[in-house]
């Protein structure tokens, strides 16, 4: 009897096992089905409102909605009672894998007979090729690995050199010893050969994690130098084949300053918001019009001060220290602290405005002067300006206790002070948001902290948001924030992001040498309602003539990982030589700036250039997980 209770005990405790292993499958099909059921209402909405998108194939279309669906509520919450969210569920379902589910299995295989190949720099010494041919067609039927192989073709070579004749260069000398014997060289070949399939598996678990595959299986297989994936699930599968075979290219890019891509952003989000509400104030050419909640019509530059502070107000983005504004019109007679009514009026009366549309609005001034001169009577001057400006918007009947004013004098160029370019662009006014009245706007953070899809906001107001700014809605913009981060966004929200940047209205504004990149791994925040989020950075990367970067993997002969005095992580390269003459001039023109490390279109890092650097070889110091640190 006691035996049966214990037989009992176990069956009920199987039982229940096997029921919470279920219930997750039971959890997320339910929201599968209801996003196909979305995907087709889309689908045909989409081809009654354009007849002409009826001659595309229905089920790639409703493929697209129903991923775009899922990938906008993996955080919503479908498991009653625990709390846990789609993305959850379909990490802990249980992996019913292609025999139930259907899929695709892919093998790819490393090609160490290149790898090889390529380590020698294509030698043509004849026991070298003889013995990667006999090694090749050895392959075919032996139970060892190449590198073997190669070694016992070689070494039957009468007459044949040492190893270190064919593979050792100055480059390389951190990976082959220049004394070292033939088992050392075919020891570090083997070495090789185990990273470059490390990092091929590496790869594609990135590549397949942009799919959204739920428990994919990846089999490294180190003997034969071959991957094995199973992917479930998955119905594109051209497009799956495509993605998982096309080459990684490891690239390095010079970056653009956020301040010269928000002003294009900016116009993007109002253009795109006037179509949206048929407002014909943003004019053809880029110009500038807003009818404020006063009633009073406000114009100005697109990329003047005003369009500017409406968008960051607008925008609900949060008060930040970095943050300024450079106003575009108001000007003072040279070296004095008086404004010039004719050029300065019109702009200070427009702030005058807005200020009255947002009455809890609190303004900080700023003036700047370049280098030129003394640093006490250059910070004093600034400080007169900064005054000037505060006293005349007090005039015009802003309180004065909305209002802050401080000189910086020299401090804070956005140019170089060597040219009169860039000394003008240095004497500039500007001011930033202190306080918008909101509770959400108030504290000093970081803009990704923000959710513009707060959970206390109705869905009408939601709407009318997405309406007004449907870019900014989506990506918070780092304003005029130093560097080429231009922004975040949350990983489910990438996709609507990229159709506008996609946008005809963003390729005519985005200069031609600049393009936008995604960071490769997203970054958890907080949430307003409690919640946290993923989000991705968006960068700005300069693009050279030819459409290409300057540097590309094809340069590095070494490279590896280790670990500072101070136990952070850094990572070593060592550049051929065409490669080195390369970077030494990136770097040089660089000097304090980002240069960003793009694999698949993703940016990996972008770490500050701290000096020029010549010999082709560098170190990037990773720190301790921040991987925007510096390239010395």
């Amino acid at each position: 009897m006691q035996n049966r209770g214990a037989l009992w005990i176990f069956t009920i405790l199987l039982a229940l096992a096997c029921l919470w292993q279920l219930s997750f499958s039971l959890f997320t099909s339910r929201l599968e089905t209801k996003a196909r059921v979305e995907a087709g209402y889309s689908v045909d909405s989409l081809q009654e409102a354009n007849p002409a998108t009826a001659d595309l194939d229905r089920d790639s279309l409703e493929l697209i909605y129903e991923n775009r669906y899922l990938r906008a509520h993996s955080e919503d919450e479908i498991y009653p009672v625990f709390g846990y969210s789609y993305a959850e569920c379909k990490a802990r379902e249980m992996n019913l894998g292609l025999d139930l589910k259907g899929g695709m299995a892919v093998t790819l295989e490393v090609s160490v007979p290149e790898l090889v190949v390529n380590l020698s720099e294509n030698s043509k010494d004849p026991a070298f090729v003889q013995a990667i041919a006999n090694a090749r067609e050895r392959q075919k039927d032996a139970t060892s690995d190449f590198i073997t192989l190669f070694g016992e073709e070689y070494a039957k070579i009468p007459g044949r050199g040492p190893l270190s004749a064919i593979f050792y260069t100055p480059e390389r000398k951190d990976m082959f010893d220049r004394e070292g014997s033939d088992e050392d060289y075919l020891a570090a070949l083997r070495k090789e050969a185990d990273a470059a399939l490390n990092n091929t598996e590496r790869i594609m678990r990135t590549r397949i994690d942009k799919f959204g595959v739920a428990q994919p299986v990846i089999q490294k297989q180190s003997f034969t130098g071959r991957i094995q994936i199973e992917l479930p699930g998955v119905k594109d599968k051209d497009r799956v084949r495509k993605v998982l075979q096309s080459t990684a290219n490891l690239e390095f890019w010079e970056t653009v300053d956020n301040e010269t891509v928000f002003p294009v952003l900016q116009q993007v989000n109002d253009r795109l918001g006037a179509m949206a509400s048929n407002d014909t104030t943003v004019a053809a050419d880029g110009g500038f019009g807003r009818t404020l909640s006063t009633g009073v019509e406000v114009k100005g530059a697109s990329t003047g001060v005003e369009s500017s502070v409406i968008g960051f107000l607008e925008s609900n983005a949060p008060v930040d220290k970095t943050t300024w504004f450079n106003f575009d019109r108001v000007t003072f007679a040279s070296g004095s602290a008086d404004l010039v009514p004719d050029s300065s009026d019109e702009q200070l009366s427009n702030l005058v405005e807005i200020l009255k549309a947002y009455p809890e609005v609190r303004l900080k001034i700023g003036g700047y002067t370049d280098n030129t001169g003394n640093d006490a009577a250059n910070l004093k001057l600034s400080q007169d300006r900064a005054d000037a400006v505060r006293n005349a918007l007090v005039a015009k009947g802003v309180a004065g206790d909305r209002l802050e004013a401080e000189g910086y004098g020299s401090q804070h160029p956005v140019a170089d002070n060597a040219t009169a370019e860039g000394r003008a662009q240095n004497r500039r006014m500007a001011l930033r948001v202190l306080a918008t009245g909101a509770d959400t706007a108030t504290a000093v953070t970081d803009s990704a902290e923000v959710d513009t899809t707060n959970a206390e906001m109705t869905e009408a107001e939601r709407a009318e948001l997405l309406r007004k700014n449907p870019l900014f809605a989506l990506l918070q913009p780092t304003n005029q924030a130093k560097g080429p981060v231009v922004g975040s966004a949350r990983v489910a929200d990438t996709a609507q992001v990229n159709t506008m940047l996609r946008s005809a209205t963003m390729r005519s504004l985005l200069p031609a040498d600049t393009r936008l990149a995604w960071s490769a791994k997203p970054q958890t925040f907080d949430l307003q309602d409690g919640g946290k989020a993923q989000f991705l950075s968006l960068y700005a990367l300069k693009v050279p003539r030819g459409g290409k970067p300057r540097l590309d993997g094809s340069s590095i002969v070494n490279a590896n990982q280790d670990f500072d005095v101070k136990g952070e992580v850094e990572v070593s390269m060592q550049m051929n030589p065409e490669g080195a003459q390369t970077w030494k001039l990136m770097t040089g023109e660089n000097v304090g700036r980002q240069v960003a490390i793009v694999l698949d279109d993703l940016v990996y890092s972008a770490p500050v250039v701290q000096t020029e650097i010549a010999g082709g070889r560098s170190t990037i110091s990773m720190g301790s997980g921040d991987l925007n640190k510096q390239i010395q």
